[in-house]
């Protein structure tokens, strides 16, 4: 129904963690078991996943970025990076 979708899409946009869940990202399958439990409508994850591409919504990976307290860490992580000549 189009309640349930604008309550996805209010949900989709909020950490999990501020509605009482134990994780910190959202998944469709977590969105939809989520659901299931506030609206009592199941729907599968990939219904969800359509719903909120419809709405703008994708969800994906997290990123994650290594960092060093090193102060000089960006220049020699450059350094690795960079083609050396011998």
């Amino acid at each position: 129904t189009e309640a349930y979708k604008a309550k996805l899409v209010l949900v989709a946009r909020q950490r999990p963690r501020s509605l009482g869940q134990p994780y910190s990202l959202w998944t469709c399958q977590r969105l939809a078991d989520y659901l299931a439990e506030q609206t009592g409508i199941r729907v599968t994850d990939e219904t969800v996943r359509h719903y909120l591409i419809a709405a703008g919504i994708v969800l994906s990976r997290p990123q994650h970025k290594l960092t060093s307290p090193d102060p000089e860490y960006e220049v020699k992580k450059r350094r690795l990076k960079t083609p050396g000549t011998t």
